[in-house]
């Protein structure tokens, strides 16, 4: 395979990731792209589908949290036809890349109990596990926002205001609520 047909390839799966239908493999998309993850990257994409495979799952099924993480693995492996050690090397690859370029004080929020700082990572099971119990709560909640995404969200909303009056009136409710005079109903 050359490195063009690579690029394309990557980029198709990135697509059906960035566009999918179902719940959990948006919400598994978003949650990566916040903590700094590259879809550019082929072991995000092995990274994306074992979390998804995992929440499509039920733990108490396999006989431990090493066998469940293996078994996503085994599945990845199949749909990418690629070997094992392929497989987790580009996913341990992933994650490394994400600590030293993504967003380090999210990931560190989120792994706080997890990250071996003597090693300066965290370990391949347990990152999936983390990022998939949280999607499951996100899930079971029906709620995929976080601070940050609804922060871009109503940025990007008060982008499309052109109504002066409704502008200043987002001025000054921005202004109350930053100097604490404020009054939100219960």
């Amino acid at each position: 395979m050359t490195r063009n047909e690579r690029k394309e390839r990557i980029d198709n799966f990135t697509l059906e990731k960035m566009n999918g239908k179902r719940k959990a493999d948006r919400l598994v998309s978003d949650e990566l792209l916040n903590m700094g993850f590259c879809y550019g990257y082929i072991g995000t994409h092995y990274l994306h589908d074992v979390i998804v495979w995992e929440i499509q799952h039920k733990l108490e099924d396999f006989e431990g949290a090493r066998d469940f993480y293996l078994r996503g693995v085994k599945s990845v492996m199949e749909k990418y036809s690629i070997g094992d050690y392929q497989c987790k090397n580009d996913i341990t690859e992933s994650i490394e890349r994400a600590f030293a370029f993504g967003d380090i004080n999210y990931l560190l929020e989120v792994f706080k109990g997890s990250y071996d700082y003597d090693k300066m990572k965290v370990a391949s099971r347990v990152f999936t596990m983390t990022v998939r119990n949280k999607i499951l709560m996100g899930v079971e909640e029906e709620q995929s926002y976080d601070e940050r995404k609804l922060k871009r969200i109503i940025h990007k909303s008060i982008d499309d205001i052109a109504d002066m009056a409704v502008l200043y009136g987002i001025k000054n409710i921005m202004e109350k609520l930053t100097t604490g005079t404020a009054t939100l109903p219960i």
